[in-house]
């Protein structure tokens, strides 16, 4: 995402971790999906940030349908 971690990653964080559909027992692909809705809401459905967190849960092995 480039930048401080704050500025774009922290704030995507931070929203997930805020998000009311976060389950308490949410498994990493739960997570990952809500990390991509939340870029998406924060700076635009289809935004260069939103790519690039699914690039990234993708570069780990989490998979997001």
């Amino acid at each position: 995402l480039g930048g401080y971690a704050w500025a774009k990653a922290g704030r995507i964080w931070y929203d997930t971790l805020c998000d009311r559909r976060l389950a308490s027992d949410a498994d990493f692909t739960a997570f990952a999906s809500l990390t991509i809705d939340n870029a998406a809401a924060r700076f635009g459905v289809g935004s260069g940030e939103g790519q690039a967190v699914r690039q990234a849960w993708t570069d780990v092995g989490v998979l997001v349908p």
